[in-house]
Parts: structure tokens; C-alpha cells; sequence
């Protein structure tokens, strides 16, 4: 009786057992919840990189737009013969000098958080 219990049980072996089923569910719910985050990071810096866009265009028209009278630029004349550029290189900040004549026509404009600079050549 006892040998023919066990043949029954090891030749039922059609379907899967209860733990291999919730093992599978689990399998597909972590990958489901990772390509969840990876779209939900991936949005996140695209909705940030249109904003970047967005505003260095608007920074972009004003530096074109000619001043109040219509003749000149709303851009400045530098007008000292050292310009000191800082650039951040892993965390320390460095200065480059860069010396100019008086005659450079170096200009600049800046809305407070970005600066561009241009040079009147004459024609």
C-alpha cells in the first residue's frame, strides 16, 4: 500500500506547486516595479532637460534683441583688460585669466544666472 502511494505521488507530477507560482508572480512584479522606476527616472530628466531648453532659449532671444532705442544690442562692453573665467573642476574652483586690449570689443550679457559673451569685429 505503501510502495503504491508513493508511485502515485511521483508520477503526478503534471502541474506546479503552489510556491513555484508565487515565486514566478514575484519574479514578474520586481521586474514590472524596476521598469517602473527607470521610466518614472527617465521622464524626470526629460521634463528637466525641456526646462533647461526652454529658459537658454528665452536667454537666447533677449541676447539678440536690440536696446530700447533700436540702434544697439542690450549687450555690455567689457571694459577692463583682465577678464577673470572661473571653472569648477571637481570641486575647487579655478581662475583663468585672459588679458585684452582696450580696442577688443569684447561684449556681454547676462540675465543674473548665465553670462554670454560675444566680440564686435569691425567690418
Amino acid at each position: 500500500m505503501r510502495e503504491m502511494n508513493c508511485r502515485k505521488i511521483q508520477e503526478n507530477k503534471d502541474g506546479s506547486t503552489m510556491i513555484e507560482t508565487l515565486v514566478a508572480f514575484l519574479v514578474v512584479v520586481l521586474v514590472i516595479l524596476m521598469f517602473s522606476k527607470v521610466v518614472s527616472v527617465s521622464s524626470q530628466v526629460l521634463n528637466r532637460t525641456r526646462q533647461i531648453m526652454k529658459e537658454n532659449e528665452a536667454f537666447n532671444a533677449e541676447y539678440y534683441k536690440l536696446d530700447s532705442s533700436g540702434k544697439g544690442t542690450r549687450r555690455t562692453p567689457v571694459k577692463s583688460d583682465v577678464i577673470l573665467f572661473e571653472a569648477d573642476e571637481d570641486g575647487k574652483k579655478t581662475g583663468e585669466e585672459i588679458s585684452l586690449g582696450k580696442d577688443s570689443g569684447m561684449q556681454y550679457y547676462t540675465d543674473g544666472k548665465r553670462y554670454m559673451y560675444s566680440f564686435k569685429v569691425a567690418e
